[in-house]
């Protein structure tokens, strides 16, 4: 189900829950491939990113997030806690 987003997020949660953080990782930029601008997946990476520090590549995603959806406001004030 390759244009399931759905599966995406869901898989890379379990991953991230086996501690897979690579394959995590891979499995929401493998969504993003299909669907470049969806918010769950944006949102899981940078959230990802954000808690193996990896903090300048979350900061990168929060602020397209806010730049793609800026109705918003939890997206800023996302970008705005990893400054």
């Amino acid at each position: 189900m390759p244009e399931n987003i759905r599966v995406y997020y869901n898989l890379s949660l379990l991953y991230d829950k086996i501690k897979e953080q690579n394959l995590a990782e891979k499995t929401l930029i493998n969504g993003l491939k299909v669907d470049a601008n969806n918010e769950s997946l944006l949102y899981a990476l940078a959230y990802h990113y954000s808690t193996h520090n990896q903090t300048e590549k979350a900061k990168n995603i929060a602020l397209r997030l806010v730049r793609l959806y800026p109705s918003n406001p939890q997206y800023m004030a996302f970008l705005q806690q990893l400054n």
